[in-house]
């Protein structure tokens, strides 16, 4: 198995407040998504750019939430924009040593 990392960056408009408002009913399904081990929601504010990074158990489980009503809605928000989406593998040995939150996935 290849631990995956999926990082997204989008800008705002609006408030950070009124962001915090639009993600609050998906932060729930996005905790219950399948093959997802955690996710990170970051943002600066007076930039009016957010970002979060996501560790999944595989490639498939991306794909999978990248194809899937949260992230099409995302798309459709007008409130956003400059979506931009990568994918990272894992370098789990150096993780691991500076105490990254990847060991308790890893199969040994």
């Amino acid at each position: 198995m290849s631990q995956r990392v999926l990082w997204i960056n989008y800008k705002f408009s609006g408030s950070a407040a009124a962001l915090h408002e639009s993600l609050a009913p998906v932060v729930q399904p996005i905790a219950d998504l399948p093959g997802m081990h955690w996710k990170i929601w970051l943002i600066n504010e007076a930039g009016h750019e957010a970002a979060c990074v996501h560790l999944f158990e595989d490639e498939a489980s991306i794909q999978a939430f990248l194809a899937g009503p949260i992230m099409a809605a995302a798309a459709q928000d007008p409130a956003l924009s400059d979506i931009v989406v990568q994918t990272f593998d894992v370098v789990e040995g150096f993780t691991r040593a500076t105490r990254g939150p990847v060991g308790q996935f890893v199969a040994e």
